[in-house]
């Protein structure tokens, strides 16, 4: 990956420590059962957005299935490592739905970039034969 996309991850990820290291998240003002988890998809799936444009954009030639998995297992592992990280917060706790939601979050993502966006598994449709008598 090229130094502006691997900053752009760091960033990222930064970015995630930074709001799992505080005792009390900021609250939005507005509530709904699963936020929490729905919270944590958008975020890891953010993430393994960014490791994915970082991977299509700096390297000519990756295999699809890297492309798709890479993004997904960074994104995965570092929701599993926040969560070990939060045992040593006031306050916070580790929760194996919140990495289920990371994960989850993640692979939503890889799905809709490689297979709409990008293609890369979109399905040929075969071409119609004609039969004439």
């Amino acid at each position: 990956m090229k130094p502006p996309y691997i900053a752009a991850v760091a960033a990222y990820c930064s970015l995630i420590f930074y709001l799992s290291h505080q005792s009390k998240l900021p609250s939005t003002g507005f509530s709904f059962p699963g936020m929490d988890k729905v919270a944590h998809g958008v975020m890891f799936g953010g993430l393994a957005a960014t490791v994915a444009v970082g991977l299509r954009r700096s390297n000519d030639v990756i295999l699809p299935w890297r492309l798709f998995l890479i993004p997904f297992f960074f994104a995965a592992f570092y929701g599993l490592t926040d969560e070990i990280h939060q045992l040593f917060v006031i306050d916070r706790t580790f929760e194996v739905l919140d990495i289920v939601a990371d994960a989850a979050g993640a692979l939503l993502v890889q799905v809709f970039l490689c297979r709409f966006c990008w293609r890369i598994f979109a399905q040929e449709k075969p071409n119609p034969v004609m039969i004439h008598d």
